[in-house]
């Protein structure tokens, strides 16, 4: 079952979900299941404004965590424990298609 973020914790606009998307696989999940608590004032002249400020809020707190997630890698990366070896062609594709170019690109200099 697929699950999908809502930008709300009204029990009206959740059941109204709910029922738009009945016979699907998704379930819906709200900001107060996971411990989301996002204040976004709702001062939009429309729903559609209303609507936007609490995507670009939880957008914001998303990238927020990605953010923790990458600096965390990087230090991990930069620990004299860790040892990456090298690269699987097939699951890194691209690196190792940059490798081949900048391999040609040095062989005629």
């Amino acid at each position: 079952m697929n699950k999908l973020l809502i930008a709300t914790n009204n029990p009206g606009k959740v059941q109204e979900l709910h029922e738009l998307l009945q016979g699907m696989d998704i379930q819906l999940i709200t900001p107060a299941q996971i411990n989301l608590d996002l204040d976004v004032i709702e001062d939009g002249l429309t729903y559609a404004e209303n609507a936007m400020k609490k995507a670009i809020a939880f957008s914001d707190e998303v990238q927020q965590e990605d953010i923790g997630l990458c600096e965390s890698v990087q230090r991990g990366l930069q620990s004299a424990l860790y040892d990456r070896g090298r690269y699987s062609v097939k699951r890194e594709n691209g690196v190792h298609h940059f490798h081949m170019l900048l391999g040609e690109f040095l062989e005629r200099v």
